[in-house]
């Protein structure tokens, strides 16, 4: 019934804290839940509804250009292609337009002054654009420029791929990274992009301490560990997962977090011992209920 309403695309997901639920046969997607009494249901809950949006965004095509005319408007030509700085000339309009409550920067019309434009310019109009305001938090455009240096886009032509893809390719010419991640509010959920440069976070302690020493919390944050090294690894590819989790519910671990140990702390990362590569927090979430936080943590050979 919901899916044929003749009026958008709907998607259906379901969740239980049955695994074998007869429902899940029933949805398009189905994950299993925590029973919602349980402390960490909230926290599993938002990490779901993060990594939906993602995949909604990877189902939006991209597709033609918003041009900017007088006064903030703009116009939509579905002739020509997505194609930022093409053909390594400016094509970005040097006016703002406000469209749909958001307030970016369009292509510029024939005719038009122009300008490059930057990554950070870039990123903001595929999520202006094929995002509807409100659903996303994003960081400020001014963010995004300090994080890349203001640095111009090369030629990039992102017709017909996914809004996702889009965001990676663009991406990828700064050597940053993106995250989504979802936040409890007042109605609901809200998702959050985060932007970040992989290792170049402040610097956080992962610690254990030697055997037969007193047990401290302030200097030991690891209980478990999980590693899974890559076979043959590029310079530029990630040669190492790592799934740690702390001994409390720790808040203060970030995306993008650079990891470290300590001096007198047990090196069971390697991190000292391996001073040619880069370790940084991919993923971090609280779980209530076991009293701990869960990392994930990626290993990549530093660039000489």
């Amino acid at each position: 019934m919901l899916k044929n309403n003749g009026e958008r695309n709907i998607e259906i997901v379901g969740v239980d804290m049955d695994g074998e639920a007869i429902g899940r046969f029933t949805v398009d997607k189905f994950y299993q839940v925590p029973p919602g009494s349980y402390n960490d249901y909230i926290s599993r809950m938002l990490e779901i509804t993060a990594k939906d949006f993602a995949t909604r965004l990877d189902k939006v095509t991209v597709g033609g250009r918003r041009i900017a005319t007088a006064g903030g408007e703009s116009t939509f030509n579905n002739s020509l292609e997505c194609a930022f700085n093409a053909d390594g000339q400016p094509n970005a309009s040097t006016q703002q337009i406000q469209h749909n409550g958001a307030t970016y920067t369009a292509f510029a019309g024939d005719g038009q002054e122009a300008k490059y434009w930057s990554i950070a310019e870039v990123l903001e109009y595929l999520l202006s654009e094929y995002v509807v305001y409100g659903q996303l938090q994003a960081p400020p455009v001014a963010f995004i420029e300090a994080l890349t240096g203001e640095k111009v886009v090369d030629e990039l032509d992102v017709e017909g791929k996914s809004v996702l893809e889009a965001l990676q390719d663009c991406c990828e010419q700064a050597e940053i990274q993106f995250a989504f991640k979802a936040r409890q509010a007042e109605l609901g959920s809200r998702e959050q992009i985060v932007f970040y440069r992989p290792g170049e976070g402040p610097s956080v302690e992962l610690n254990l301490q030697y055997a037969g020493e007193q047990i401290s919390i302030s200097r030991t944050n690891v209980c478990e560990l999980h590693s899974e090294k890559q076979n043959q690894p590029t310079d530029s590819e990630v040669i190492e997962t790592i799934d740690v989790q702390t001994p409390i519910v720790a808040t203060h671990y970030e995306i993008g977090d650079r990891v470290t140990t300590s001096s007198d702390s047990r090196d069971i990362l390697g991190v000292r011992r391996d001073n040619r590569s880069i370790f940084w927090i991919d993923r971090a979430s609280m779980d209530f209920e076991k009293q701990c936080t869960n990392l994930r943590i990626l290993r990549r050979r530093a660039n000489s």
